[in-house]
């Protein structure tokens, strides 16, 4: 009856846990839109610089700056490499996270910025909210927290049986090979 009562409670608790992962989810998509916003509003003057006198080629800015006898103007080519390179990086991930929940779990725990990931669970505030997308994610981990525990146990039990026939058998075993 207790085991009832524990395997109830895992699954509401998986199930909380599971609500969380839409709202760190949307953090994490709102950080990496920020980050771009700013890194896009930082590299604003050296975009209008590259418009004015490159046709609008950041790579040519680029390489005159790199091209410069000047060691710091060199030094400020590789700092707008830098921003460019980041602006890149930003702007995949944020087209990545417009594909689907899919794509959005990817870029979450494989293949995200572990940076503003860091930074969206510091920032996380724990919510229910009730929408569609915390519920299926909070049903699907409480279930699948109960199968996991479901297995263990089942497994256990089994392993145990297993273990006792086999001390059954060598009792038989012994007690046969006595009576000879």
């Amino acid at each position: 009856m207790i085991l009832r009562y524990i395997r109830l409670l895992l699954f509401f608790a998986g199930t909380l846990a599971g609500t969380q992962i839409p709202v760190v989810v949307d953090n994490y998509g709102q950080l990496v839109d920020a980050h771009l916003i700013e890194a896009q509003e930082n590299f604003r003057g050296f975009r209008e610089i590259a418009d004015h006198h490159f046709a609008g080629s950041v790579d040519a800015l680029i390489r005159h700056h790199e091209a410069s006898s000047d060691t710091i103007f060199r030094q400020e080519g590789e700092s707008i490499r830098r921003i460019h390179l980041r602006i890149r990086h930003l702007s995949a991930l944020s087209n990545a996270f417009e594909m689907g929940w899919g794509s959005r779990l990817k870029q979450l725990f494989i293949s995200g910025e572990r940076g503003i990931l860091d930074e969206a669970l510091v920032s996380h505030r724990y919510v229910l909210p009730i929408a569609v997308e915390t519920l299926v994610f909070g049903s699907v981990t409480g279930l699948l927290l109960l199968l996991v525990i479901e297995v263990m146990i089942r497994s256990a039990r089994y392993l145990r049986r297993r273990r006792g026939r086999g001390d059954i058998a060598k009792k038989q075993g012994e007690t046969h090979n006595s009576s000879m």
